[in-house]
Parts: C-alpha cells; sequence; structure tokens
C-alpha cells in the first residue's frame, strides 16, 4: 500500500461518476459515509492515518501539488534529532502524539506526507521543529511513476471538467450525467476517453518527450529520472490550471458565501443582516482575462522550477536549456487546450 496507486484508482473512479457526485445530495452523502466507514475499519488494522497516506483520493494529489507550498516544517537543527535518541515526534511524548502521518522529521525533506497538524512541535522536548517559508516550489524530486501518474490525473481532469462543465457541448454534459441522460454507450465513451488519457496518452507522451530531451543531451541519466524530474512542471501548471477552473464559480457565485453565513441551516435567520444579499456576480467580463493569466503564470512557473529540478543532473544552463525545449512544448500544448477553452 506504500504508493499512489491505490489513490489515482480511487480518484479516477470518483472522477468517473463526478458529474454525479456533486450535483445528487444522495450520492455525495453515500460516498461521505463510504469514506467514514473505511477509515474506521482501518483504524482497527493498522496505526496512524493510513487512510490518508495511501488510500485517500483527495490526499494524493494535495500531497503532491503541497510540493510546491511556500510554508513547511523541518527540524531547526537535524543533528540534534539524530542525537536524541526518543525520537519524540515519531513516537509520541507527554506534550504531544506521535506523527500521525508517521514521519520522521530528523530526515523528512518533502512536503507530500505531511499534514502539517504541528503534534511534532508540540512533542519535541528539544524545541528543534520550526514553521519556515520558502520560495514557491522548493521540493522538487518526484520519487515514483506513481506520482506522476497522479500529477497527469489531475491535469487531464482540470481539463475534462473544464470541457464538461463549463464548455457548450452539450453532447458531453449528458454524456457524463448518465444518471439524467439514461445513455450507457455514451458515459462508457466518455469515461474510456478520460482514463485513457489520464493513464496512457498524457503519460505516454510525456515520457516519450522526457526520453528524447535526456537523449538530445547524451543522456547523462535514465530515462526514468530524467522524466520523473521533468514532470515536476506539471505541479505548477495543474496548480493553476484548477485556480483557473474555479475562479467562474468564485466571481459569479460569491456573495452565496454572504447569505449562508447568515443563514447557515436555512432556517430563514438573518444574523448578519445578509441573508437577502442580492445576486451579484463580480465583473463575469474580466473571468477569461484572469483566467488566461493564471494559466501564463502556472506555465511560467512550471517551466522555470522545472528548469531547476534537473539542475543536479544537467549542471550546464545551456545544456539545461536543451533539455527543456520538448518538455517545454508539451507544458505549452496543455496550457493551449485550456485557452482555447476559457479565452476562445
Amino acid at each position: 500500500m506504500q504508493n499512489m496507486w491505490l489513490q489515482n484508482f480511487i480518484f479516477l473512479v470518483m472522477i468517473s461518476f463526478g458529474m454525479i457526485l456533486i450535483t445528487r445530495p444522495v450520492a455525495t452523502s453515500i460516498m461521505f459515509l463510504l469514506i467514514l466507514m473505511t477509515t474506521i475499519v482501518l483504524v482497527f488494522i493498522f496505526r496512524q492515518r493510513v487512510f490518508c497516506l495511501y488510500l485517500c483520493p483527495v490526499g494524493g494529489f494535495l500531497g503532491n501539488y503541497s510540493m510546491a507550498s511556500m510554508t513547511e516544517i523541518r527540524a531547526i537543527d537535524p543533528d540534534v534529532c539524530r542525537k536524541h535518541k526518543e525520537k519524540c515526534c515519531y513516537a509520541g511524548a507527554p506534550g504531544g502524539w506521535a506523527c500521525p502521518w508517521k514521519q520522521y522529521i530528523g530526515n523528512m525533506n518533502r512536503n507530500n506526507h505531511c499534514g502539517f497538524c504541528m503534534e511534532c512541535i508540540k512533542s519535541c522536548p528539544k524545541n528543534n521543529i520550526g514553521i519556515f517559508f520558502r520560495p514557491f516550489g522548493s521540493d522538487r524530486k518526484i520519487k515514483g511513476y506513481d506520482e506522476m501518474i497522479n500529477i497527469m490525473i489531475m491535469l487531464v481532469v482540470a481539463i475534462a471538467f473544464s470541457i464538461t462543465m463549463l464548455g457548450p457541448w452539450g453532447v458531453i454534459k449528458s454524456a457524463a450525467n448518465v444518471t439524467e441522460s439514461r445513455q450507457i454507450i455514451p458515459f462508457l465513451t466518455y469515461l474510456a476517453v478520460i482514463w485513457l488519457s489520464a493513464l496512457v496518452i498524457f503519460p505516454g507522451l510525456f515520457f516519450q518527450t522526457a526520453r528524447f530531451a535526456n537523449r538530445l543531451v547524451g543522456k547523462p541519466v535514465s530515462n526514468r529520472l530524467m522524466t520523473l524530474r521533468l514532470s515536476y512542471i506539471l505541479i505548477p501548471v495543474g496548480i493553476f490550471s484548477w485556480i483557473a477552473f474555479s475562479l467562474p464559480s468564485v466571481m459569479v457565485n460569491y456573495n452565496y458565501i454572504l447569505s449562508v453565513l447568515s443563514d447557515p441551516l436555512g432556517l430563514g435567520w438573518d444574523i448578519f443582516g445578509t441573508a437577502n444579499y442580492p445576486f451579484s456576480p463580480f465583473h463575469p467580463e474580466w473571468i477569461p482575462m484572469i483566467q488566461g493569466i493564471l494559466l501564463l503564470i502556472g506555465l511560467y512557473l512550471g517551466l522555470s522550477r522545472g528548469f531547476l529540478a534537473i539542475k543536479d543532473m544537467v549542471n550546464d544552463p545551456v545544456t539545461r536549456g536543451k533539455v527543456m525545449i520538448l518538455p517545454s512544448l508539451f507544458a505549452l500544448f496543455v496550457i493551449n487546450i485550456l485557452l482555447k477553452l476559457y479565452m476562445g
């Protein structure tokens, strides 16, 4: 279980019924009950947050995307951790619980499996753990194909959701919403396109892109290592793609937040005087332009951080630039798909 393959599979299954899960309260409730039951069962079998680490479909991409986070919890002086025999951050102490994510702070160098619960700060008797700020995209080492596929899935789903939910194609919307359309064949076709794109087409294209980029400079490392390092490009691209996708919902429906704050249970309350706040979208005409800017920011951050990700493998900046040519075209291809969808 100590990889992301189960998370990837479960996430794809959930996405396959995404339109149903987000539009049918009964379906949403059943999904959350299943998650709750699974976590309870696993608690009686394994220690700590096994579900969060290896099964939670949301935890997978949150872990990968947290590699770009501008905050981190780390040891102030790793040497103090090495000399401290009790390892209270890992085993627990009177001041706090053991790390629920089974991380030992003394050698933790990535955010992927850190839940930022800060129990380690409370349990450490040496006061040797702190919260640090850092530049965007500081964790740049993808460890395996399971993480890379997760990144690809998130990118493909961002495109698929943009087409399905924001696009003008009613045929695709009907195919995705099988409970209303009752059309099984279009629904299965819709699923096949998403699964093949996420597991075969996009990863295959990227692997070939990284392979040729590696050969272009004399293959200084294995194709596998080069592919994994270059796939970091798609983390900032994916993050900003999802921000761009979510933007219309926020700018159009933001005022519902004010209404719900005053009447959280729908009982006719008006706690803050905003229960009947009029519907007023926030400059919807700006949305395509802002989405375009966000996508270009994601492209820049992806390429710049990808350039740094291969620095220890390719020292010469000119050679590194050559390695980046083909992966940059791949990232540009993805961004152009989204730009076409959002800006026409």
